[in-house]
Formats: C-alpha cells, structure tokens, sequence
C-alpha cells in the first residue's frame, strides 16, 4: 500500500511538471494570437509543435499510469 501511496505521489508530481513545461510552450502563443499577432504565433507553434505533442503523451502515459495502480488498488 505505502508504494502505492509513493508511486502516486510520484507520478502526480511528474504529470504536474510535465503540464507546467507545455504551458510554458502554449501560453506565449496563446497571448500572440490574442494581441494580433498570429502569424508569429503561427510560426511559434509550428517550432515547438513536436515539443507539446510529447508532452501531451508523457502527460497521458502517465494518466494512465495513475488511473491503473488506482484500479488495482480497488480490487
């Protein structure tokens, strides 16, 4: 149960890393587009598009990783 508990917390801090990095990458973006300037913020995107995308699957590697020791912990 305590590696559980570990595990989780672990992962939990991962995930939580890894969010902060592909905001760290959106946001910028996001706030070109807002003050008009869209295709620098295009240009933007396209540079770190291959960056958020392996964030956004580490992200859901380990959501899967969480949600398996929470359904083994059920059983």
């Amino acid at each position: 149960m305590d590696k559980d508990l570990q595990d989780l917390a672990d992962l939990l801090g991962a995930r939580e890393r890894l969010i902060q990095a592909r905001n760290s990458l959106l946001v910028p973006i996001k706030e070109m587009k807002q003050v008009g300037l869209g295709e620098s913020a295009e240009k933007l995107e396209q540079a770190c598009k291959s960056s958020i995308l392996a964030l956004e699957q580490e992200i859901k590697a380990i959501e899967a990783g969480l949600l398996a020791i929470v359904e083994g912990d059920q059983k």
